[in-house]
């Protein structure tokens, strides 16, 4: 017997948060419920055995009968990370982070082509949610799983106003005939997930005749973070600036924040600012944040949630960044282990968003006034180069699949010591938007190798944008 009114929503959440601190184990095993049958994913057993329904493939929330548009129940893995104590978000000074992006339900893209934002399928799942977090641990069972927090959430309004723009975006790629291009890094919050059984499964789409990967409307998991962290300590805690008003998307405010300063050079920024930055490397990074009244992008709430890393980059007198940009270095055992579409790689690809900070240097020195503000940028990568990025990923998961016995790492040592790598190299034919090259502080430097080697690591290397492809896109 269940013990909650199925059309109230303080009912069911209370119900709910009789599991907090406990497991399924904890409450349902001496009733000899935990058989064969009750075996699956931990919301399955949410569901049936704490709330008393079977699962089934009905749109309408979970709980359709409670509140005005009904409450959607959804469990929530949470991990365990390294502890950050300068960092402003509560969770993360404790070493915890939502595990992965939160799915809400399967898009068809024939269905979507035809809906409207006001009245359509994806609103009545995420209008009200009951989130059940949980603490995850690699080998456990699911129903030994600890639940850490229960509460109901209520998207706030300009949450849900850039969620809404994200619901256009992927609907206007749809309705381009262009499905098969879509990526999670156009969005910002709601994501278009894949959701396919393999890499290989494609589906028909409206107004084209090429196939796309079957995908799922999803919250990003950097959204999550920022719900759960606010959910577990309460919001006046944090300290963070809300760029947004329910005026201007996150595109606009950021043009409108930067357009003042646009033509100017750094030392004229420093000066009209009042701030001297000094000549470490982050000045400029230092700048940015400046110009956007915070101390660091980790105190805006609307880059949080979206995933959005600030990047900025100096452009030589032919409009190309002096740099190539850097991804954080790899896992060369995560490389030999994974596959492509579960890869580090195709998962910052795909999820991460850039604000580009654009400086010309209009001079021979590296001084402040020798750099000008060009412009601002927010960019993610397409899909379609998403794709062509994938040769060099591959070409560095054969080299570590087959280590020592296969071409190995080292090509050549020169005569002064320096290692020549078989890693696919800017000037190497895959190389044509990414390519790898090290990332380290020093020869020491290193991370563990796959046992495919007979040595135990090697110095750190990361993927790089190219510094062409770079200028393509923020000239795009």
């Amino acid at each position: 017997m269940v013990y909650y009114d199925i059309s109230s929503s303080e009912s069911i959440e209370k119900h709910a948060k009789k599991l907090e601190g406990s497991s399924i184990n904890d409450l349902y095993s001496r009733y000899g419920c935990l058989n064969e049958k009750n075996k699956g994913r931990l919301g399955l057993l949410v569901e049936r055995l704490h709330f008393g329904f079977e699962n089934n493939s009905d749109e309408r929330p979970d709980f359709p009968k409670a509140g005005d548009n009904g409450v959607e129940l959804k469990v929530v893995p949470i991990k365990k990370i390294r502890e950050n104590k300068s960092s402003d978000m509560i969770i993360k000074k404790e070493g915890l982070s939502v595990k992965e992006r939160l799915v809400i339900k399967k898009i068809d893209y024939f269905k979507l082509a035809e809906e409207d934002w006001d009245d359509n399928t994806l609103l009545p799942k995420i209008t009200l949610l009951l989130l059940m977090f949980y603490m995850y641990k690699e080998g456990l069972n699911v129903v030994d799983y600890k639940f850490l927090l229960v509460s109901l959430w209520t998207i706030p309004e300009k949450d849900m106003n850039i969620i809404r723009d994200d619901w256009k975006k992927i609907k206007r790629k749809i309705e381009k005939g262009d499905a098969h291009k879509i990526s999670e890094g156009d969005t910002l919050y709601l994501g278009a997930c894949t959701k396919a059984a393999s890499s290989s499964d494609r589906t028909a789409q409206p107004y084209s005749e090429h196939e796309a990967k079957p995908r799922a409307f999803s919250l990003k998991r950097s959204y999550m973070d920022e719900v759960f962290n606010s959910l577990y300590k309460k919001r006046s805690d944090r300290k963070e600036k809300a760029l947004l008003d329910t005026e201007m998307s996150l595109k606009e405010k950021l043009q409108d924040i930067f357009e003042p300063y646009i033509g100017m050079r750094v030392d004229e920024i420093e000066k009209q600012l009042e701030v001297d930055l000094g000549t470490s490397k982050q000045y400029l990074n230092i700048l940015a944040n400046e110009i956007m009244g915070v101390d660091s992008e980790d105190n805006i709430e609307e880059f949080n949630k979206a995933g959005i890393k600030i990047k900025t980059m100096r452009l030589n007198r032919k409009g190309i960044p002096i740099e190539s940009l850097s991804l954080p270095t790899f896992d060369y055992i995560e490389l030999k282990e994974s596959d492509w579409l579960h890869s580090e790689l195709y998962e910052r690809l795909e999820n991460t968003k850039y604000f580009f900070v654009i400086f010309d240097k209009i001079g021979v020195q590296n001084t402040k006034k020798n750099l000008k503000l060009k412009k601002v940028k927010l960019w993610n990568m397409p899909a379609e180069d998403i794709e062509k990025a994938r040769p060099v990923w591959e070409e560095m998961h054969d080299i570590m699949v087959k280590g020592k016995d296969g071409k190995g790492i080292i090509k050549k040592v020169t005569k002064n010591g320096i290692r020549r790598t078989n890693f696919p190299a800017k000037s190497h034919r895959l190389s044509e938007v990414i390519h790898v090259r090290p990332h380290a502080k020093n020869k020491k430097d290193t991370s563990p190798l796959p046992d495919t080697f007979d040595m135990q690591g090697y110095t750190k290397h990361s993927f790089w944008f190219n510094n062409d492809y770079i200028a393509e896109q923020i000239n795009a």
